[in-house]
């Protein structure tokens, strides 16, 4: 169990500690603190910048499929989207959860693919590029199942890419070609291409996600 420092942003609350001995947590506060008369912070002592977004983020949800759904967009960018820890966030079986959202005409699947519909919109919408696309063809990237970044592709002089300065220039130039190609994601099947991938997971250098 992780037990974090005492909160010192007000003193009532410097004899609270918070203990984290799971994924998600609750915050139980002593009754008697609850009962006290606490007088409210100005926003320059906490530093806080509140908008109009956030205050309708938190709004309360209206119905019990409201409310799965703001627990769904608590866990989404966590990529945590599974129904029985949602049920059991919720504090009911997933057949229980499934019920209720039946009750109400829709489903957990339906309430997830909305929700993430409103997220991409969302990042279209907010200071997105708009591109012409007639006359192209918009596709997904493609991946390259069986390729050697490090090595050219004459392998009839193989023996001439195997110093490390010629592997090294190779993978960087292939990784570039690569991508300008279409392909997103590649297994590279020989070759010293690990530190390339870092490079490219990192943002150094231009190439596909290697598998």
């Amino acid at each position: 169990m992780n037990i974090l420092p005492r909160l010192t942003i007000h003193p009532l609350l410097s004899e609270v500690q918070l203990s984290f001995n799971q994924q998600f947590t609750a915050i139980a506060f002593p009754r008697d603190l609850l009962q006290k008369n606490c007088p409210q912070l100005s926003k320059s002592n906490l530093s806080l910048e509140l908008n109009r977004d956030i205050s309708n983020q938190s709004s309360p949800a209206t119905d019990f499929s409201d409310s799965i759904s703001q627990a769904l967009e608590s866990l989404l960018p966590h990529n945590i989207t599974t129904i029985d820890l949602v049920a059991k966030l919720a504090g009911m079986s997933t057949r229980s959860l499934q019920r209720q959202l039946a009750q109400g005409e829709t489903n957990y699947s339906d309430l997830l693919k909305a929700l993430r519909q409103q997220k991409a919109i969302a990042l279209l919408t907010n200071g997105a590029t708009e591109i012409d696309a007639n006359s192209m063809t918009l596709m997904p990237g493609m991946i390259d199942c069986h390729t050697h970044l490090a090595i050219s592709g004459d392998f009839a002089n193989l023996e001439e890419n195997f110093t490390a300065g010629d592997q090294h220039v190779n993978a960087t130039l292939h990784a570039r070609y690569a991508l300008l190609d279409g392909f997103t994601s590649c297994r590279d099947v020989g070759g010293p291409t690990f530190g390339l991938k870092r490079a490219i997971n990192q943002g150094k250098i231009y190439g596909p996600r290697i598998l």
